[in-house]
């Protein structure tokens, strides 16, 4: 079984300085879209962010933060 990259989240907070750097790299801008995100919160402090964008359900989970602390998110498709 060969695994390949379909998508990847990342959160930024200078859009424009973060598109310099990937464009820099050799990714190309293929679209953007405007998302609502409802975050929501239980007892215990757990976090959900509730997205809606242009695109399949899915779901995506942050599983760690990189050197400048972005969030990696892992997503499965719902099929």
């Amino acid at each position: 079984m060969h695994a390949s990259l379909r998508h990847s989240g990342i959160l930024v907070k200078d859009l424009e300085k973060a598109k310099a750097t990937y464009l820099s790299l050799g990714w190309l801008e293929v679209s953007r879209e405007k998302l609502e995100v409802l975050k929501m919160t239980d007892l215990k402090g757990n976090v959900i962010e509730l997205v809606q964008g242009n695109w399949p359900p899915h779901l995506a989970v942050n599983f760690y933060d990189d050197a400048d602390g972005n969030r990696i998110e892992v997503v499965e498709e719902k099929k």
